[in-house]
């Protein structure tokens, strides 16, 4: 019948990624747990608020006045977007 076929071709083994630089660990599609507030958790802004202006009283030139401004009102419209729902 003819010689016998041989092994065939060789097949790539598995490969293995290369290198990666570490980033920050990003949080999985796990449900947020009492340690772990979710994103629609709305009860620290108001301490952000706080916090922002305390800085911006103890270094006055770290934000702008825009800047300040801005991020009231961003804080502001989470938490009454976080009390309506």
């Amino acid at each position: 019948p003819g010689p016998a076929p041989g092994p065939g071709p060789e097949r790539p083994g598995p490969t293995r990624p290369g290198p990666t630089r570490p980033g920050p660990e990003r949080p999985g599609p796990e449900r947020p747990g009492p340690e772990r507030p979710g994103p629609r958790a709305v009860e620290h802004y108001g301490l952000l608020e706080d916090f922002i202006s305390t800085l911006h009283r103890a270094i006055p030139g770290l934000l702008s006045p825009s800047e300040r401004v801005r991020i009231s009102l961003g804080l502001r419209a989470k938490v009454t977007h976080g009390k309506r729902i």
